[in-house]
């Protein structure tokens, strides 16, 4: 951006995101002035807030916040980039200074229609709390009732989740589960992220649901813990046309445009004749979701793969001397809720 403008990471997909009401992201970073952002801790995931004009010139409109890399930069980092979204016209939802702004729900005005946005994340380090800033909880019981809540005063609700184990190329029976209970509660339509790859995407009740969009603008090339895992540099722009009829609940409608991340970072759209490809390929995932047993089997097998590689983890930590580090390992594994998941997976046979 340095080099060639805000509009870079963006332009090579610009006309699949232009000419929509709304463009929705997950913004996964945080951003600081320029003054502060050479004494940033985590360097590597912190843009210049000057920089954030690149959402304007992509056309975005509304941002999710609830991710597990925008407290990177500390309150300072999240107090800026809201501040900077803010001055852009860009909304935002899923963070704030407490926890009461950071549930609090979006609901913004479309074409005569009220739209309200809801954003959570399982990362729990990063919870915002009473009097401390941070990312909105994934709480599913509150989730429920704003749901319900915002349904009887929107027109059309939409929650981003932030969950579950990365690479896995199919959802946990527990979120299938937990989502379709949002929907039950009136959300129709549940946008999720944080796996890094491609998952299915499924009609359930009057709701939409897409378990996982991958990556998009993301470093890749050079990134030893990402570029090696199949489909990481594979994702899609998902498009949802809806219209409101006369039997109370909005008709969705959606599109799956392909994209491959370059060595440049930036998303390209797949050429014409590598599309048929992979819309099979995403048919297959969403079938997936209809086959209990299978989703069981691969479920078992990615949890029984993540509680080894923990293991590992703990036990070459320990080896080199860092005892400390190491127990702290084996203490977030089972403290945390985020990483207790693929351990009840692997216990439970891929049932949970």
């Amino acid at each position: 951006m340095a080099v060639e403008g805000t509009a870079f990471p963006f332009a090579r997909v610009h006309p699949a995101l232009a000419q929509h009401d709304v463009l929705f992201g997950n913004l996964e970073c945080c951003a600081l002035p320029e003054n502060a952002l050479a004494r940033a801790p985590r360097p590597a995931m912190t843009a210049a807030t000057s920089q954030l004009t690149a959402l304007t010139d992509a056309g975005f409109r509304v941002v999710s916040l609830a991710n597990n890399h925008v407290m990177d930069a500390g309150a300072e980092g999240l107090e800026a980039m809201l501040a900077q979204l803010a001055s852009m016209g860009i909304s935002a939802v899923g963070a704030g200074a407490d926890v009461n702004s950071a549930v609090r729900p979006l609901v913004t005005m479309v074409g005569g229609r009220r739209i309200g946005f809801l954003a959570a994340c399982d990362h729990s380090p990063s919870w915002a709390r009473r009097g401390r800033p941070g990312i909105a909880p994934l709480d599913w019981r509150r989730l429920r009732a704003q749901v319900a809540e915002l349904a009887a005063e929107t027109d059309l609700v939409i929650a981003a989740l932030h969950a579950d184990v990365e690479f896995a190329s199919v959802p946990s029976p527990w979120r299938i589960r937990a989502v379709h209970r949002l929907v039950e509660a009136g959300a129709h339509l549940v946008i999720q992220h944080h796996p890094h790859v491609w998952q299915g995407i499924e009609y359930y009740q009057h709701g939409l649901i897409a378990y996982s969009l991958g990556n998009f603008v993301f470093e890749l090339e050079g990134n030893s813990y990402q570029q090696y895992h199949p489909q990481t540099k594979e994702s899609f722009i998902l498009t949802v046309e809806v219209g409101f009829g006369q039997r109370g609940q909005p008709d969705l409608f959606w599109q799956a445009t392909p994209v491959t991340i370059g060595t440049d970072h930036r998303p390209f759209p797949v050429p014409d004749a590598a599309q048929p490809g992979r819309i099979r390929e995403l048919e297959r995932l969403c079938a997936l979701l209809g086959d209990a047993r299978q989703l069981r089997r691969y479920w078992k097998e990615h949890c029984l793969a993540e509680l080894q590689r923990t293991l590992y983890a703990v036990y070459y930590t320990g080896r080199r001397g860092n005892h400390r580090a190491a127990l702290r390992g084996l203490l977030d594994a089972v403290r945390r809720p985020e990483e207790r998941r693929y351990l009840w997976g692997a216990l439970s046979g891929g049932r949970y």
